[in-house]
């Protein structure tokens, strides 16, 4: 917003500077409104509509789902370590025999059935399972938070085209008093009321105005472009959201919640406890390892029809390792190093946490206050125009006066609004902070994605590659 004061360098730039500004800001308009018409438009959408359309179809959340599914057939896979292999076998030959002059020709023929089972692997396959059912939980945490930050991000968009739109009636309404005011004072000027200087400093502050209201038109396009992106849709009409009332009530109780619940620290945690699985998974190759295994053959030549005999063998294996050039030594170290990695990451991630639950608290602490104080602004500046209005009418106050106050008036307003804005993305920050602004918390209408169904359904599954899609 332009400020115009009394004896300030805008008046110095006189009506020029101030159309040649609105006529740059104007010519970038159209292309920014046809980029916009590609989509549909959402007619009197409410913010929780606007959330959930970001719940059911935003990419980036349906690419996260996919990527935890994809981690689930983790632990079939480490389970399937622990269960028995069937292969089956069979070869098909030709032989010739020959002894002195005498040549037989035999066609022997085989087929097999073997059974393995690993009976003791040193306990790397019960860490593997560990290791994958870690890896299930600390990637269902990060799922939460790719869902926070699109909810934020769809909140965010939706909240800036509301205070954007207010802003561009603030000032378009500006504008449309200034346009009244200069028609008066050309009147009055013509009538000898008022001096050309007068009539000059309408016209500049009308330019200003002009300018003012481009440019918030521009901020408007821009901020309804990013809601298209995010939702896959212009936004029509939306609605002015309610406050949120389930928040922390100070900034510790934010940091405690943000330290324990935040889905960068769960997830953290169950990575370093996967990391720790994998210290034993490697420990566990430098243990002796037992297995069993069942075969049974069937052999016979199609030369000698009716002639077959059937082999079947069961035994155990122990292989106790010696010495492997040191590889399965370096697994262990580097196993090690990876684990104290992840526990360090995970005090780097409770700091985090902590740093952004205080930026959003106080962010939401600041806003609030900036409220109060705008409001206050508001009113007074509506008194102090009325006044120096009724001092302008009889000759006490100049034109100049009265712009000054209108500007000022104007100003507060579009703080307030701009206050506003960022006490509500606050509250949604301090919600995400914590680990609450997920589609459950927040009651959203929609159906919502469980991402323990998928993992229920294939920890035991033992056949099948086809996915659901």
């Amino acid at each position: 917003m332009q400020v115009n004061t009394a004896g300030c360098g805008a008046e110095g730039m006189g009506t020029g500077h101030w159309v040649k500004r609105a006529r740059r800001l104007a010519a970038t308009l159209p292309l920014t409104a046809l980029a916009l018409t590609v989509a549909t438009v959402a007619h009197g959408q409410s913010l929780e509509d606007a959330l959930s359309q970001a719940y059911q179809n935003n990419p980036t959340l349906e690419a996260s789902r996919a990527g935890q599914r994809a981690t689930d057939e983790g632990v079939p896979q480490a389970r399937a370590s622990m269960l028995p292999t069937v292969t089956a076998d069979g070869n098909l030959g030709k032989e010739r025999l020959s002894q002195g002059n005498a040549i037989q020709h035999m066609n022997p023929a085989q087929t097999g059935v073997t059974i393995n089972q690993a009976i003791y692997a040193g306990g790397s396959i019960q860490a593997g399972i560990s290791q994958a059912e870690n890896q299930v939980e600390a990637g269902r945490a990060s799922l939460l938070d790719t869902e926070q930050q699109v909810l934020l991000a769809a909140a965010t968009a939706y909240l800036d085209v509301v205070r954007d739109q207010a802003v561009l009636d603030l000032n378009i309404n500006n504008e449309q008093v200034l346009t009244r005011q200069l028609e008066a004072s050309r009147d009055r000027f013509r009538v000898g009321e008022l001096t050309r200087t007068d009539v000059s400093q309408s016209e500049s502050r009308l330019a200003g105005a002009t300018a003012d209201r481009i440019s918030a038109q521009g901020a408007l396009a821009a901020s309804r472009a990013t809601y298209a992106k995010l939702m896959g849709q212009v936004p029509g009409t939306l609605k002015q959201p309610s406050r949120l009332v389930h928040l922390p009530v100070n900034q510790e109780e934010t940091m405690a919640a943000a330290e324990v619940s935040a889905p960068v620290v769960v997830a953290a945690r169950y990575n370093h406890k996967a990391s720790q699985d994998a210290v034993d998974g490697a420990f566990g190759q430098m243990l002796p390892q037992l297995s069993a295994s069942a075969q049974y053959y069937r052999n016979w030549d199609q030369s000698l029809p009716g002639v077959q005999y059937d082999t079947a063998v069961i035994s155990a294996r122990v292989t106790i390792p010696l010495y492997e050039g040191g590889g399965t030594s370096a697994k262990v170290r580097g196993a090690k190093q990876t684990e104290q990695q992840r526990r360090t990451q995970v005090m780097e991630a409770v700091r985090s946490a902590d740093e952004t639950a205080v930026k959003a608290w106080q962010a939401l602490v600041t806003a609030r206050a900036a409220i109060e104080a705008y409001k206050s602004a508001v009113a007074s500046n509506e008194i102090a125009l009325e006044g120096v209005r009724q001092e302008q009418s009889v000759g006490s106050r100049t034109i100049l006066d009265v712009l000054n106050a209108e500007q000022e008036l104007v100003n507060a307003k579009v703080q307030l609004v701009r206050a506003q804005h960022d006490e509500q993305v606050a509250s949604y920050e301090v919600l995400s902070a914590v680990g609450d602004l997920t589609a459950a918390k927040l009651g959203l209408n929609v159906p919502l994605y469980d991402a323990k169904a998928h993992y229920e359904e294939v920890k035991d599954k033992l056949w099948g590659p086809s996915i659901e899609k």
